[in-house]
């Protein structure tokens, strides 16, 4: 999943804040992208659930590594 950090509410933190809460969406890779260049946001997406985070614009060829890299991943764990 793609979560940009400056949304229309919710902003990225809370729609993954939130979004980790749901039954069986903790192991749904997410990579956060956004133009902000504040570390802290960074930082914050990490520790509520985000797998990756990209600044914006994004190399579209790191992009598509970044995701494929989550969806491999996802794929060695187990399916509940």
């Amino acid at each position: 999943m793609l979560v940009d950090y400056k949304m229309p509410a919710p902003d990225g933190l809370e729609f993954i804040k939130q979004f980790r809460k749901l039954p069986g969406k903790d192991l749904t890779p997410i990579v956060m992208i956004t133009a902000a260049r504040d570390r802290g946001v960074c930082q914050r997406a990490y520790k509520l659930g985000a797998n990756d985070f990209l600044t914006s614009p994004a190399d579209p060829i790191e992009l598509e590594a970044r995701i494929r890299n989550m969806l491999t991943l996802r794929e060695c764990h187990p399916k509940r």
